[in-house]
Order: structure tokens, then sequence, then C-alpha cells
């Protein structure tokens, strides 16, 4: 994905300065089955003229792409990166910690 100022506001693709961009890669698939990939990234548009911008997708390699519920958001601050779920094990070993903090010491007498 680039984003491009757009100074003139024209309905245009790519006429402008280049102002970020990222790629995003998926997985090759076979041509009849749909293989999605989710990308959070976020594009920033800093040095733009005029609060105009184009987005230009274009497909790098591989001959044939889908895309489905694209949503593009804008806002002052960059996206919160994605949460990572804590695995299985992670939740264990969290329930024994908490267990052995609960745990009353033994009182011992000398």
């Amino acid at each position: 994905c680039t984003l491009f100022d757009n100074p003139s506001g024209a309905n245009t693709t790519g006429g402008g300065a280049v102002l970020d961009q990222t790629t995003l890669t998926g997985t090759r698939s076979a041509r009849d089955t749909f293989d999605w990939t989710t990308g959070l990234f976020g594009l920033s548009t800093a040095g733009n003229s005029n609060g105009n911008v184009t987005l230009q997708i274009d497909l790098l390699a591989g001959g044939y792409a889908a895309f489905d519920n694209l949503t593009i958001t804008a806002a002052d601050t960059p996206p919160p990166p994605p949460a990572v779920p804590l695995p299985a094990t992670g939740w264990l070993l969290l329930a024994a910690l908490g267990a052995l903090g609960l745990r009353k010491p033994s009182s011992r007498h000398t």
C-alpha cells in the first residue's frame, strides 16, 4: 500500500509525492482457496499539502488476489499494536503463581 499526497484533490492514481508505504505479505494458496491474511498498520500523512490523499493498493507478486472487509480510519495517533493472546500454558502458570501467593505461610516457633 502506498499513500500519496493529492494536492489537486482530483480522483487520481499515485500522482503526488509518496507520504508513506507498507507491505502486507499473505500466504500462497490454490486459486480456488481463500487463505485470508489480516493486517493492521498505520500510514503517516505527514507532509500532506491540503488534507487530500490517495491510497494505492498494488499486487506485487502472485498474479491473483482478493480482499474483503477493508476498513480505513483516520486518527491523530498511531494504531495500537495487535493484542497477542496468552497461550493456555501462560494461564496455567499465572494460576499456579496466584495459588502460591495465596498459600498461608507456615508459622514455626523456635
